[in-house]
């Protein structure tokens, strides 16, 4: 950004040197200078636009494979109590509704019924988003890199288990 904000800064002090020395060019070097600011003013707002199109598509297909699990959604604090209720471990699911890898655990994963049923017979589950206060909560408290990161907590928070993440279901329930 710095590189074209120089280049417009370099071409208007040339149009300004050049309009000095020519009067008569000084109409059609404005009118340059002018078009050359649209154009980059209409590529800025249309790489804006498409990037928050981008983020909302990803978002909406990210809480739509969410739900399609059909596994129960609890805060974290909630799962922990949970745990202590029914002593159960927590299978933690840190993700984000924008990431990709996060919506194909949840596709091709998660929402398997045979590990949905080991889940929910073995587990508290519960899914914490990165984009909230609790996400980044999580992501300090738990070292989590990136998202997915899936663990296993007992009933205090404490961490069991780092999951590999897998996107074959076979592979994942010898994980857990």
């Amino acid at each position: 950004m710095h590189h074209s904000a120089f280049a417009l800064q370099l071409l208007h002090s040339r149009l300004i040197s050049q309009q000095s020395e020519n009067p008569m060019s000084q109409p059609a070097a404005n009118t340059f200078f002018v078009k050359a600011a649209k154009s980059v003013g209409i590529f800025v707002v249309l790489l804006v636009g498409a990037y928050i199109i981008n983020v909302e598509i990803q978002s909406y297909l990210g809480r739509n494979a969410a739900v399609a699990t059909g596994l129960p959604t609890h805060t974290f604090e909630q799962a922990l109590s949970l745990a202590k209720q029914q002593s159960k471990p927590v299978l933690a699911n840190f993700s984000a509704a924008w990431c990709p890898a996060c919506r194909r655990l949840d596709k091709d994963v998660l929402a398997k019924p045979e590990v949905k049923q080991r889940i929910e017979q073995h587990y508290i589950f519960t899914r914490i988003d990165y984009d909230t206060e609790e996400g980044q909560t999580f992501m300090a408290r738990y070292q989590a890199k990136g998202t997915p990161t899936l663990l296993i907590l007992d009933a205090q928070g404490e961490q069991l288990k780092r999951l590999n993440l897998t996107f074959a279901p076979a592979q994942f329930l010898t994980q857990l």
